[in-house]
């Protein structure tokens, strides 16, 4: 076992006994990611809460994780849960704040970016949702097969075949329309 993992086993192990100092840094290591995973699904200051929201469902039910698998996983799952709750629930628009990505670049370079980031997010809406969350939780927050595996608790197999269809679509939807040749001047049909 990597010295990464015992570590994390033993603050799982004691956070789950109950040891705040433990939970705390818990939330201190994944509280990025499952921000991140959270803001792929609602506005900034809903995916905050969901993120908060998350760490004390988690302290809540700490029982219910297995101390010997990484909690990523477990954390992912939960935070998808909740925010796939108050999708349902309240149907909020996403806030797509593509000017925060591409401030601080000459003009022509973001709208280059902008028209890039549009056709990505239009890409990635038409996307089946199964297909869309496997293909973030790889790329976006950098999990394994198997720890997305885990989160979306479907098998390993459907992972890869979900991220290759994914892939396969958007390139596909991302590659340039061809333009039709227009005749040239004095040429006769």
């Amino acid at each position: 076992m990597v010295a990464r993992e015992r570590l994390e086993t033993e603050l799982c192990t004691l956070a789950q006994a109950g040891d705040a100092e433990a939970f705390a840094t818990i939330v201190r290591r994944y509280q990025g990611p499952v921000y991140r995973i959270c803001l792929r699904y609602l506005s900034r200051a809903d995916a905050e809460d969901a993120a908060q929201e998350t760490f004390v469902r988690a302290f809540i039910h700490r029982e219910q994780f297995d101390p010997a698998r990484p909690v990523l996983p477990w954390l992912v799952t939960v935070a998808r849960h909740i925010c796939l709750d108050r999708i349902r629930k309240h149907k909020p628009e996403l806030d797509a704040d593509i000017d925060s990505h591409v401030s601080g670049a000459h003009p022509d370079a973001r709208l280059v970016a902008r028209d890039a980031l549009n056709r990505v997010a239009e890409g990635m809406a038409t996307l089946p949702d199964n297909e869309r969350e496997a293909l973030m939780l790889f790329h976006q927050e950098g999990l394994s097969y198997a720890e997305i595996s885990a989160s979306l608790e479907i098998p390993m197999g459907t992972v890869m075949t979900l991220i290759h269809r994914a892939r396969g679509r958007l390139k596909q939807l991302l590659q340039p329309t061809p333009t039709a040749s227009k005749p040239t001047r004095g040429a006769e049909a």
